[in-house]
């Protein structure tokens, strides 16, 4: 209610003259008795005048808005504030709110104008150098680390920056117990409990402060009865209509044409830079020049892609590589995400990439030429080498058949390995059920010598309760067995087995 103190001063500026000639070009002819009037004739003028004068217009009143606030708020240190609330900074009004702030701030006192603006992406009135900081893809400024206090760096004379982080699993934890405490549904097979619903829905989001949320909204929506797994299969399927919200929320605003279904087919790639290589987009950006700029626009900008940065360059993937539940969100958007990676497949085997061409022909299906690749490889490298390359390939997306409702992850993971006749080689038979088991089973806890392999994708809804681990661990053990004779080889699939024993929550 102060802006109706700021009135009876406007209207003294306006009929000085200070601003009024400034304004004149733009203002109908009639009378003019109060402030109130004319603010009321300022914004029928502003709306069908050009853009040259709305410009101008805004500028002013931006500084008159300024100078007003200075004036009737002056205390010593400013003790007493005014706070402005502004999202989606990065829309086209929200930025030229505040660029306007900026540019009328230079050179100025400082008012008691207090703006707290959140953006998906950097805003563009902030990369321009003259207010002290330039765009560069690695280099947004007020890093946010976990357990740290959220401190964002000063770019310019009242301007400071920083960037949000991700949930840690411990924050998703605590509001995941009060979900389930407040929730009539049947606990969790075992003795999981709230944990598992913890580690269930960070999984998924990997901590995106929306989408956990929603998430953890979405499971109260559902009847008494059902069980915990089936509401968040339930709910993230394709149709849901919480993914179709968030979609909406974590993707940029007003895109151009054709960008939405041109990020959903490039998340079939490991990475956005992978996508960019392929035919399809190629031929997409000849014809539309626009697509192929604002797709490489999109893929550079850490915060459009909400990479994941957790300080190990070597898990996170690099800059290109789209936030886990940005990439599900994306990958649920496919009409035929098998045609796409059999395409993939195709191009990355005409490159002469085997490792790339595996990990399609297993995301659409294959995992028979997924196995025989990896026993192709195998005792070739090293061991450490050989384990990165199979995490590698079951961090492929997973179909729907295999983590949406109805799925039973031993029936699954049979039906995946009922190819495998008795006369397989052995050696072969033993790494298609590894891979078969390991794909279709959540992520164990991490091993740093063998699990840093830039994807930070995970899907935990192929066998939601671990049930697949035992299978893994057995897997693991029967080829160190066949292998003794050489001791790096049985220590580091040995090590691998004892990551599958004990549960991932």
């Amino acid at each position: 209610m102060e802006v109706f103190r700021v009135l009876p001063t406007i209207e003294r500026v306006l009929r000085h003259g200070q601003v009024l000639r400034r304004l004149s070009r733009i203002r109908r002819a009639s009378a003019v008795t109060s402030a109130l009037d004319i603010l009321v004739e300022l914004n029928l003028a502003y709306h069908s005048a050009s853009a040259e004068d709305r410009a101008v217009t805004e500028r002013i009143v931006c500084g008159v808005f300024l100078q007003e606030l200075r004036r009737c708020y002056v205390r010593k240190d400013w003790a007493v504030r005014c706070l402005v609330l502004l999202d989606n900074a990065d829309n086209q009004l929200g930025g030229e709110v505040l660029r306007l702030l900026v540019q009328e701030r230079r050179g100025s006192d400082r008012d008691p104008l207090v703006v707290l603006a959140m953006a998906g992406s950097y805003p563009r009135a902030l990369q321009d150098v003259d207010f002290g900081w330039q765009y560069a893809a690695d280099g947004y400024p007020g890093a946010w680390g976990a357990g740290t206090a959220f401190d964002p760096q000063e770019t310019t004379a009242g301007l400071r920056v920083g960037r949000l982080r991700d949930l840690t699993r411990n924050e998703v934890d605590q509001q995941a117990k009060d979900v389930f405490q407040s929730t009539a549904a049947p606990p969790p097979r075992g003795n999981a409990g709230a944990r598992w619903l913890g580690w269930a829905v960070y999984e998924i989001t990997r901590g995106q402060p929306a989408a956990t949320a929603r998430v953890l909204g979405a499971l109260h929506g559902f009847e008494p009865s059902a069980p915990w797994e089936e509401r968040l299969r339930r709910g993230l399927q394709p149709s849901a209509e919480l993914v179709h919200g968030l979609r909406d929320r974590l993707l940029p605003i007003d895109p151009p044409q054709g960008l939405r279904p041109a990020l959903a087919r490039a998340a079939a790639a490991p990475d956005l830079a992978q996508a960019v290589v392929a035919h399809w987009l190629q031929a997409e950006a000849e014809a539309a020049a626009h697509l192929g700029q604002e797709f490489r626009a999109f893929a550079r900008d850490r915060l459009r892609t909400m990479h994941v940065d957790t300080g190990d360059p070597l898990a996170d993937g690099p800059p290109g590589t789209p936030h886990p539940f940005l990439r599900r969100l994306l990958l649920s958007a496919l009409e035929d995400p098998a045609a796409l990676h059999a395409g993939l497949r195709a191009e990355a085997e005409a490159r002469g990439e085997p490792g790339l061409a595996a990990y399609h022909a297993l995301a659409c299906g294959d995992l028979a030429a997924a196995a025989a690749h990896l026993d192709a490889i195998f005792e070739q490298d090293t061991p450490e080498q050989w384990c990165a390359a199979l995490c590698r390939l079951r961090r492929a997306p997973l179909p729907a058949a295999l983590s949406g409702p109805g799925s039973e992850p031993w029936e699954q993971y049979e039906a995946l390995v009922r190819h495998l006749r008795e006369d397989t080689v052995p050696r072969l038979r033993t790494i298609t059920r590894l891979l078969a088991a390991s794909w279709i089973a959540p992520e164990p806890a991490d091993d740093p010598a063998t699990d840093r392999v830039g994807d930070p994708y995970r899907d935990p809804l192929g066998d939601p309760y671990a049930s697949l681990f035992g299978e893994v661990y057995a897997r693991y053990h029967t080829l160190a067995a066949a292998h003794t004779e050489r001791v790096a080889w049985a220590n580091v699939l040995q090590d691998k087995a004892q990551q599958y024993k004990e549960e991932p929550w």
